[in-house]
């Protein structure tokens, strides 16, 4: 059992290796998923998941002739990866940076980077469930987003202990 265990670890693991070595969004890259893989940003669009491929239950939209879907992240390239196993040798964690090219809500590219923890889900040696964890706040600052800045530890403390003496009065 735990020979079998190490093996399927093993070729996962390989599967997820090559899945960082393909070009992004490349054939090569959509064949490791299943067909009805999931693929989730959770902190982008908190709650949503997103359905890698269409399906009858979610259809691809129509779209009108000659319309072909733009490239979001066209000249990505994933940095060095490290990749860790866990007690399931279906689920693997990842770690890595990444950077390139995003297209704006102007239709601008422009550059972007960002930190990155994944976890990938296998199953019958396709990905089945992938989901990429980044800082939003970096996809904001490429979109020229406007939101206001986090306070600073030292902010922070100050209004805390403003609003304590502002208690005892």
């Amino acid at each position: 059992m735990y020979a079998e265990q190490e093996s399927l670890r093993e070729s996962n693991r390989k599967i997820i290796e090559s899945y960082f070595e393909y070009p992004h969004n490349s054939p090569e890259q959509f064949a490791l998923y299943a067909p009805d893989a999931v693929w989730e940003q959770p902190y982008y669009r908190p709650g949503e998941v997103f359905a890698m491929f269409p399906s009858e239950d979610e259809p691809m939209p129509e779209l009108p002739e000659g319309f072909e879907i733009p490239e979001f992240t066209p000249e990505w390239h994933w940095g060095p990866t490290k990749i860790y196993g866990t007690d399931d040798p279906n689920f693997f964690f990842a770690e890595n940076t990444g950077h390139g090219l995003q297209l704006s809500e102007d239709n601008a590219l422009k550059a972007y980077a960002n930190n990155y923890i994944l976890t990938c889900e296998l199953m019958d040696g396709m990905i089945i469930r992938y989901r990429e964890v980044a800082n939003p706040l970096n996809l904001m600052r490429t979109m020229r987003c406007e939101f206001t800045p986090l306070p600073t530890p030292d902010e922070s403390m100050a209004k805390l202990i403003k609003l304590y003496e502002e208690s005892k009065k």
